[in-house]
This record gives C-alpha cells, sequence and structure tokens, in this order.
C-alpha cells in the first residue's frame, strides 16, 4: 500500500481509495455483513476464504423458539450472547444464558442452543478455525 501524500499535520498520511481496492477476496479489508448472509437470520465468515485467517464466526439473529440442532466440533466453540436469552446443551447440562456472557463449549462436546426468551437473539459463535468443521447429530 501507498501513502498518496503527507498531510500538514504531523503524523497524518492519507491513503488514495484506489489504492486499497483489492480483487482477490483474501485481501478484502472491510466485508459487508450481506456478503456473509447464509440464510433469514444467519451470517458465516470463514478465514480461509480471506487470506487464510485462522478464525470463523456465525452471526446469528434468532427468533424465539428457534435454535441450532446438535452438534459437535473437533474444537472449542465460543458464544458470546449480545441481546436475548438462550438454553444451551452442552452434553448432559442445560444452561440458561442471558445477554451479556460468553459461553465455551468443549472439542468434541455435543451442543444445541434455543432462543428461550420473547425477542431475538443475536449472538456470534468463534470457530478457530479456518473454516467451519460441524457435524450434525441429529
Amino acid at each position: 500500500m501507498h501513502y498518496s501524500h503527507q498531510s500538514s499535520q504531523p503524523n497524518k498520511a492519507y491513503v488514495r481509495r484506489s489504492e486499497i481496492t483489492f480483487q482477490a477476496k483474501s485481501r478484502q479489508l472491510i466485508i459487508p455483513k450481506e456478503d456473509l448472509r447464509i440464510n433469514e437470520t444467519a451470517f458465516r465468515f470463514q478465514g480461509g476464504e480471506y487470506g487464510r485467517v485462522a478464525g470463523s464466526f456465525f452471526w446469528v439473529f434468532t427468533h424465539p423458539g428457534r435454535g441450532s440442532q446438535l452438534h459437535r466440533h473437533p474444537y472449542q466453540e465460543i458464544f458470546v450472547l449480545q441481546e436475548g436469552l438462550a438454553t444451551f446443551i452442552i452434553g448432559e447440562t442445560t444452561l440458561e444464558v442471558t445477554a451479556g456472557n460468553v459461553v465455551v463449549v468443549p472439542a468434541n462436546t455435543p451442543h444445541k442452543f434455543t432462543n428461550t426468551g420473547t425477542e431475538p437473539l443475536q449472538m456470534i459463535s468463534f470457530h478457530p478455525s479456518s473454516q467451519v468443521l460441524q457435524e450434525v447429530l441429529e
């Protein structure tokens, strides 16, 4: 990346828009949310599609009464609840989790969640892998 010029203010550089236009998906700096949409309520970022990023995530807006199927991953999954209420089944444990909390699911542990609140559930789940690896169990 080349800087086009220095401003008259010290320590302030400017970049021409044309210089930050990238052809390859692997070089994108900003990815519009809509580019990640996989259905009406979910978005998926697969790090491997963006320059071998070593992480992936789902960003979900789940309606009340809806959720995921029972599944597992060969790595830990980290859920960040931003809004709403969810019930998680993790192995033999059932947890009721509110917004503002983080849930860590151990590797190879069957789990699922359901929005048990009355409002949409907004949540991000992080996968420490360049692609989501998932085995559906139900």
